[in-house]
């Protein structure tokens, strides 16, 4: 990747995080050096990032889904994005580690297909009591 282009992507992401707290823009001089801004100033001109085909992310927010598992029980926990969303990253968390056993953790449908808008944890209860599994999405409206 060429590193103005580089520049570029990173340049936007910081505007993108920071458009939603501080109104910022891009902005470019005419010698073509970037600037975070809240506004340009008279010599350079504001750059419209969806223009530019550098939609990036937004509407960020974590999904999450609980099931309790009897004594023995296999299960694939699964949580979906909403509608229009991808998810970014996942994980889980466990009542006691040491009674339930975690298999996988990965976007997949539970049934061994990849998939971009859930997350699936594959647990096994080992243990006499019933116990919790809570799977997490981390998701959002991607370009």
């Amino acid at each position: 990747m060429k590193p103005r282009r580089l520049l570029l992507l990173i340049v936007l992401l910081v505007v993108r995080i920071s458009a939603a707290a501080d109104a910022a823009v891009l902005c470019a001089n005419p010698s073509g050096s970037l600037f975070v801004r809240a506004t340009c100033k008279a010599n350079e001109q504001q750059l419209d990032p969806a223009a530019l085909g550098l939609n990036g992310i937004s509407g960020y927010e974590i999904v999450a889904h609980q099931e309790f598992l009897t004594p023995g029980t296999f299960a694939n926990v699964h949580v979906e994005c909403p509608s229009g969303k991808k998810v970014l990253g996942g994980g889980f968390d466990i009542e006691t580690p040491a009674d339930v056993k975690v298999f996988a953790s990965e976007p997949s449908d539970g049934q061994g297909n990849f998939i971009d808008h859930g997350w699936t944890v594959t647990v096994q209860n080992l243990g006499t009591s019933v116990r919790q599994t809570t799977v997490s999405a981390v998701c959002a409206a991607a370009q």
